[in-house]
C-alpha cells in the first residue's frame, strides 16, 4: 500500500482539497491508492498457528497504520513487518499485545494483505 505524501511539491496529506476536489473524494493518483496513514511502531508477538500461542510469546517490533497506544487495534487496520508500512515480511496469522504476561488483544490477519481480520481477547 504505497503512502502518496507527497506529489509534484504537494503535500497531498496536509491538503484540505486539490483542484477543488476534497481529499476525501479523492481515492487514487497516477493509478496509486490515496494513504494517509502514519506508520507507527508497535510491541507484539506472533505465532503461526493460534492465538493462545501468540499471546504466550515475547515481544519484537512490528509496524501498523494504527493507534499503538489505544488498544485495541481495529479490523481493517493493518500489521506490516517492515518500517515503511510496506506489506512485506509478514509470514504469522496471529499476532498479540499480550506480549507474555500482561492483558492484551490477538489480531490474526490476513498474511496477503497485512490486514487485521478478527481481533479477540487474550
Amino acid at each position: 500500500m504505497p503512502n502518496i505524501s507527497e506529489i509534484n511539491n504537494l503535500v497531498l496529506c496536509n491538503q484540505i482539497g486539490v483542484d477543488n476536489v476534497l481529499l476525501g473524494n479523492i481515492n487514487q493518483i497516477d493509478n496509486l491508492s490515496k494513504s494517509c496513514d502514519e506508520c507507527n511502531e508497535i510491541q507484539l508477538s506472533t505465532d503461526r498457528v493460534n492465538c493462545a500461542l501468540a499471546c504466550a510469546g515475547s515481544c519484537t517490533t512490528w509496524w501498523t497504520n494504527g493507534d499503538p497506544t489505544s488498544e485495541p487495534l481495529n479490523t481493517g487496520e493493518y500489521i506490516y513487518g517492515v518500517a515503511d508500512c510496506a506489506c512485506e515480511e509478514v509470514e504469522n496469522e496471529f499476532y498479540s499485545s499480550r506480549c507474555g504476561g500482561r492483558g492484551g488483544y490477538c489480531y490474526k490477519v490476513n498474511v496477503a494483505n497485512c490486514q487485521i481480520i478478527a481481533v479477540v481477547s487474550c
